[in-house]
């Protein structure tokens, strides 16, 4: 079986004294249901995945509690991208901390004003996360923002940026899909040329409007593939934000499905292009 590694899973409790939902705005995204490490790892084990990134869920604000548990939990199997304040002046402090003690190997920016972005108010993490060698991820919120985010990523070239979700929205970030989910896609592809850039292939099915294998997005993902080179393009299910319904097993299989793409290229975007981007070692399984 040809391993997986996972970019873009979510784990969570219940709100608990121990694990407060400090931001229960996005609440209704995560279904009021409890989907702890043990969930996810037997999904991840009946979907054939190897290894996943948890992204610690903005429900839980700058708290990365639950998810550094969870990576201790299964430290062959999870690791997790953390979230992170970009303010104060103890950001390459906390960094170094959440690497060291909290299993992260990356950290996350999400939504933010096109102000925020354009006028420096991520320059202190973005320095020191490069610095650290720590990979951003990034995810827009609105995809007018992408073209600001840009501005940021231009300064900080020696900081490897991770764009989440094509930079696109997708339900249930949005009630429903537009009439063509792909129509700002060349935001994303004017980055191309950045070598600091890279680019998940996350949450894919959600902006399909066809069952498995979601024939109407191959073009688009082609598009990406070609403009970033498979080194520098991960896939993601997402599958534990997805509406009911969404299968695990599809989202992990529609890759193997593509019929564009060689084993080289499936391996990076499946298992090598995470792996090297985010440092943490292959998964112990290899293809047969």
């Amino acid at each position: 079986m040809r391993a997986r590694l996972d970019t873009q899973v979510h784990a969570w409790t219940a709100p608990s004294a121990a694990h407060p939902w400090v931001d229960p705005q996005f609440a209704s995204h995560y279904r009021g249901e409890a989907y702890s490490a043990e969930r996810l790892v037997a999904a991840m084990d009946a979907a054939g995945v190897a290894r996943a990134l948890v992204v610690v869920p903005t429900i839980y604000g700058w708290d990365n509690g639950y998810g550094r548990l969870a990576a201790e939990a299964y430290p062959d199997r999870l690791a997790v991208v953390a979230r992170v304040d970009p303010r104060g002046l103890d950001i390459a402090e906390r960094l170094d901390a959440l690497r060291a003690r909290g299993r992260a190997v990356g950290a996350r920016i999400t939504g933010g004003e096109v102000a925020s972005w354009r006028d420096g108010a991520y320059d202190a993490l973005l320095r020191a996360a490069g610095a650290a060698g720590l990979p951003v991820c990034v995810y827009p919120g609105g995809e007018d923002r992408l073209a600001a985010v840009s501005v940021a990523v231009r300064r900080h070239g020696a900081t490897t940026i991770v764009v989440d979700h094509l930079g696109l929205s997708a339900p249930p970030m949005i009630a429903a899909l537009p009439a063509d989910p792909f129509e700002r896609l060349p935001d994303l592809l004017a980055l191309a040329p950045l070598e600091n850039v890279r680019v998940k292939l996350s949450a894919l099915p959600l902006l399909s409007r066809e069952p498995f294998p979601f024939r109407d997005t191959w073009a688009p993902a082609r598009a990406v593939v070609e403009a970033f080179g498979p080194e520098r393009v991960m896939w993601g299910s997402d599958f534990t934000r997805a509406p009911d319904g969404q299968s695990y097993a599809a989202a992990a299989r529609f890759v193997d499905e593509i019929d564009w793409l060689d084993d080289d290229a499936r391996g990076w975007l499946l298992e090598r292009s995470a792996s090297e981007t985010f440092g943490w070692p292959p998964a112990a399984s290899s293809d047969t």
